[in-house]
Parts: C-alpha cells; structure tokens; sequence
C-alpha cells in the first residue's frame, strides 16, 4: 500500500475487531489451513470460495510472473509450494499464504489461500473473508491484471 492510499473502511474495522475480538489466549500454531477449516467460519465459506478463491484462479490464469512480481513487493516471503506461492502478513499474528497453480491443457488454473488455525482466535471468520479480499485486491492491483468482477466487493 502506498503511503497515499487512504485507509479503507474495511482495514479500519479489521483493526477495530482484531483489539475487540483476540482472544487471551490466542497463539501461533503453524498449522495452515483452508478457510472452510477454520473455527466457526462455515457461514462464509460459499462466499469466501466464490468471491476469493474462485476470482483468484481466474485472475492469475497465464499470469504467474505478474502475481510473483506483486507479492514480493509486497514483501511476501516465496514458498516451495504451487507456481506461485507466498506468504504475506495481514498483521503480525495473521499471516496469509497465498497459493497459485497456473492451468494447462489438462487443468484449469487452481488458487487457495491458507491461514494459520489460529486465524480466528485473533479475529472474526467475516474478518478473515475480508483480509484474503484485501490482500487480493493489493495484489491484482500490483500485478495490472483486470480485476474479476466476481471477486469480494470491498471498495
């Protein structure tokens, strides 16, 4: 994000809801996860499928180098895994592992998106949908490919 940017409505009640909602107890577990995984997020999860994961797919299809590119400036940390893997920060206690398989004659392009078990014991599942949209969006805009019109509306 540029140093320009205004603040979103949605970043600002993702900070507002991570100090209301963290639990006391809420740890780091490296365990990662798909979203329908986490604890209590089963009423988003159609949404999340089809406004994250199903648009990302689309979005980077034959477009691998441009998602690189963004996420590591971004600063993402490159993962072993997929074509294009990377792990990003939403906040310190909320890394976002943002996977990618570019398609091919025999399979269409696959995106996932991974969050630490732990995810919603420091915010809430529709905050969750809201940080993956987020991250999304800051990436196609890096990457200058069109945005699905399909994706998670936060703007």
């Amino acid at each position: 994000m540029d140093d320009h940017d205004p603040v979103t409505c949605y970043e600002r009640l993702n900070v507002y809801t991570l100090f209301g909602y963290v639990s006391p107890l809420a740890h780091y577990k490296d365990d990662w996860v798909r979203f329908d995984r986490l604890k209590d997020t089963s009423p988003f999860s159609k949404a999340f499928q089809e406004g994250v994961i199903e648009p990302f797919s689309r979005m980077f299809s034959g477009h691998v180098r441009e998602l690189s590119q963004a996420c590591e400036k971004l600063g993402g940390k490159k993962l072993p895994w997929s074509d294009a893997g990377y792990e990003l920060k939403a906040f310190a206690c909320i890394p976002v592992r943002f996977l990618f398989w570019d398609g091919d004659d025999e399979f269409p392009a696959q995106g996932n998106v991974l969050f630490d078990a732990s995810a919603t014991d420091f915010i809430h599942g529709e905050s969750v949908v809201t940080i993956a949209a987020i991250g999304l969006d800051r990436i196609v805009k890096l990457a200058g490919v069109p945005m699905d019109r399909s994706t998670f509306p936060i703007f």
